[in-house]
C-alpha cells in the first residue's frame, strides 16, 4: 500500500477554510441591531409620563372649570378624571414598555436562531470534511493521488530526507486511446482502474503512487544507488501492467512507456523530476514502447533542440522556406511518365537543405504539421493548374497525408477549397496514406477516406507490407492503389531471398485480385525493374528512374 498523506499536515480545518464565510454571517447577523438601551428607556417612558400628566392637569382642570361651576360636581369630575387618568397612563405605557420589550426578544430570537444554524453548519461541514478532503487530494476514479496530493506528498517525502535519493518513474500507458476510440471511454477507465491496483501492488508502504492524468501516473521510489536493481525493478513493473483485454470480440494488448528520473541528481523539485521523466518516458515512447528510460543530460539537449525546431518550423512556414519537389512515377509496360509524387523539402537559412526525416515528426507531435499539410497540397494543386494551362495534365499528382493531419476536422473543407481555388479535376490529384496512420481511431479513418474518395481523389495505401498488412483493411478501404513497400523491393537483387520475392508476387496477384493498381517503390536497379515488370506489377518509383527533383529540373527533363 503506498505512502498517503496526512489531514492534519495537509489540509485546513474546516472552520479556517469557512473563515470568511462564517464572519461574513457573523456580520450580517449582528448589523440586526434593535437600539434597546435600558437607561434611554426609563428616562423616555418617565419623560412621557411627565408631560402627559402636565397637559392632562393643564387642559382638564381649564376645561372643566370653564364649563362647570357646581363645586360639589367638579370635585366628582376631579375624582373620574383622576382615575381616568391612572387609566389611561398605565394602558399607553404597557403599551411602550411591551412594543420594546417584542423587539428585544425578536432580536433575542434571531441571534439564537443564528448561532444555532452556525452550529449546525459547523457540523454538516466537519461531517464532510473526509468528502472534501478525498475530492481535492485523490483521483476519483482510481483512489489515488492527484496533483494536488502529489506535490504535498513529494514536499513531505523530501523535506526530511534532502540527502536521500529517490527515482520517480513517470508511466504512460501505452494504447490505451485504442479502447477509448473502439469500445468508449467506460472501458478505457475500468483498463485505467485496473492499472492503477496493479501499480498499487507494487508499490510499498513509503512510496507515493499517483494518477496525473488520462494515462498518465507517477510512482515515487526509493532508491539505493544501484541501477542494475533499479533496471530490474522497473521492468518487473512494465511486465505487471502488461495484460491483454478482452472485451466481447476485441482484444487489446496494452503496456507502457516508463521515464525514470533520479531525485536529486535529476533534478530537486517536483517540476525539474517531471520534467525529466516525462523526457525520458518520450525516449522509452520514441524507442518503440513497452519498456522504460533512465533520463540523462542528453535528452535536455534533445528537449532544446526540439522547441528550437517548432519555432524554426513556424518561421518556415512564415517565411515560404518550405519547397516541393517531384519524384516521376513510370509505367513499368512502357517506361511512360504516367505520374508524380509531391515531396516537401525545406530551405532552411541555416542547417540547409532538409529533407522530411529531419522536421516531419516534430511538426505531428507539435500539431505544425496541419498548417504544412494544407501548404502542401494546395501548394501541389496550384503547381497542377500550371501544368494544365501549359497542357501538360497527362499525370496524376500524388500527395502524401500525415496520418495526424488525416484526422483534422478542416481537411475535406481545405482540400474543396483549394480544387475550386485552381478550379482543377479531382481525379489528376492521388493521396497517399500509411497504413499505421489509420489505425489510430480505423472507423473514423474510413469515413474520413470515403469523404475524399467522394471528391474524386484517388487514394493509395503507402508502404505496403510494414503495418498491420491485412486483408481485411484493405477490403475496408476505399483505396485503388497499393504500393509495395522498398523494403521489399531491395531485397529482388538478392538471390537468397525467394521468400521475400514470393511475398511480393502474392502481393501483386492479391491487390490485382482486388482491382488495385500497384506501385513499386525504392527501385534501384535494372534487375529490380526486370523482375517487377515481369511479374505484372503496374508501375514503379525509385532512383533507377529518377530522384526527386525541383519543378524546375522537372519541367525541363520530361515536359519539354
Amino acid at each position: 500500500m503506498c505512502q498517503h498523506i496526512k489531514k492534519s499536515e495537509i489540509v485546513m480545518s474546516i472552520s479556517q477554510i469557512e473563515e470568511d464565510k462564517i464572519i461574513k454571517y457573523m456580520d450580517e447577523l449582528t448589523s440586526k441591531r434593535v437600539d434597546i438601551n435600558p437607561m434611554k428607556e426609563a428616562l423616555f417612558i418617565t419623560f412621557l409620563y411627565t408631560v402627559i400628566g402636565c397637559l392632562w392637569i393643564l387642559f382638564s382642570d381649564s376645561i372643566v372649570n370653564l364649563l362647570v361651576k357646581d363645586t360639589e360636581l367638579i370635585k366628582k369630575i376631579q375624582f373620574v378624571k383622576g382615575w381616568l387618568y391612572v387609566i389611561f397612563t398605565g394602558v399607553y405605557i404597557f403599551i411602550l414598555i411591551h412594543y420594546r420589550m417584542k423587539l428585544l426578544g425578536d432580536a433575542t430570537k434571531e441571534i439564537h436562531d443564528g448561532y444555532a444554524n452556525l452550529a449546525a453548519m459547523q457540523e454538516e461541514l466537519i461531517e464532510k470534511e473526509d468528502e472534501i478532503f478525498e475530492l481535492s487530494h485523490y483521483d476519483r476514479m482510481t483512489g489515488l493521488l492527484n496533483w494536488l496530493g502529489l506535490s504535498i506528498a513529494f514536499e513531505h517525502l523530501v523535506e526530511p530526507k534532502k540527502d536521500e535519493q529517490f527515482v520517480m518513474l513517470y508511466i504512460d500507458i501505452d494504447h490505451i486511446k485504442h479502447v477509448n476510440d473502439t469500445l468508449g471511454h467506460d472501458k478505457g477507465n475500468l483498463v485505467l482502474k485496473k492499472i492503477g491496483e496493479k501499480l498499487s501492488s507494487v508499490a510499498s508502504e513509503d512510496d507515493i503512487l499517483a494518477r496525473i492524468s488520462g494515462d498518465e501516473f507517477i510512482l515515487v521510489m526509493s532508491y539505493d544507488g544501484n541501477k542494475e536493481n533499479l533496471h530490474k525493478k522497473v521492468t518487473q513493473i512494465t511486465k505487471r501492467i502488461q495484460t491483454t483485454w478482452k472485451f466481447d470480440r476485441y482484444e487489446f494488448f496494452v503496456t507502457a512507456s516508463i521515464g525514470v528520473a533520479i531525485y536529486p541528481k535529476d533534478g530537486n523539485s517536483l517540476e525539474l523530476m517531471i520534467k525529466n521523466s516525462d523526457s525520458a518516458m518520450f525516449k522509452a515512447k520514441s524507442n518503440g514502447r513497452n519498456q522504460h528510460y533512465i533520463y540523462d543530460e542528453k535528452l535536455s539537449k534533445k528537449t532544446e533542440n526540439y522547441i528550437e525546431m517548432i519555432s524554426e518550423i513556424r518561421h518556415g512556414i512564415t517565411n515560404d522556406e518550405f519547397i516541393l519537389y517531384y519524384q516521376p512515377l513510370v509505367d513499368l509496360k512502357n517506361g511512360d511518365l504516367c505520374g508524380v509524387e509531391a515531396l516537401i523539402r525545406w530551405e532552411h537559412p541555416i542547417r540547409g537543405f532538409l529533407t522530411p526525416y529531419h522536421f516531419i515528426d516534430i511538426s505531428e507531435e507539435s500539431g505544425q504539421i496541419n498548417e504544412i499539410g494544407k501548404w502542401v497540397f494546395d501548394s501541389a494543386c496550384a503547381q497542377c493548374k500550371k501544368w494544365h494551362e501549359d497542357g501538360k495534365n497527362h499525370f496524376k499528382v500524388s500527395i502524401n497525408l500525415s496520418g495526424k493531419r488525416l484526422f483534422n476536422e478542416h481537411l475535406i473543407d481545405d482540400m474543396k477549397t483549394s480544387i475550386a481555388k485552381y478550379k482543377i479535376d479531382p481525379s489528376m490529384l492521388q493521396i497517399e496514406i500509411t497504413e499505421t496512420s489509420v489505425m489510430e481511431n480505423l472507423k473514423k479513418a474510413i469515413v474520413i477516406l470515403n469523404d475524399i474518395s467522394e471528391l474524386g481523389i484517388t487514394l493509395a495505401l503507402d508502404d505496403f507490407g510494414t503495418g498491420y498488412s491485412s486483408l481485411t483493411y484493405l477490403q475496408m478501404f476505399p483505396i485503388q492503389v497499393l504500393k509495395i513497400d522498398k523494403e521489399f523491393i531491395k531485397k529482388i537483387s538478392v538471390k537468397e531471398m525467394e521468400k521475400e520475392n514470393s511475398i511480393i508476387n502474392s502481393v501483386i496477384n492479391l491487390a490485382h485480385n482486388l482491382e488495385l493498381d500497384v506501385v513499386a517503390e525504392g527501385i534501384e536497379t535494372i534487375e529490380q525493374s526486370e523482375y517487377l515488370k515481369q511479374n505484372n506489377c503496374d508501375y514503379g518509383q525509385g532512383y533507377y528512374y529518377d530522384k526527386p527533383m525541383s519543378v524546375e529540373t522537372f519541367n525541363k527533363k520530361y515536359l519539354k
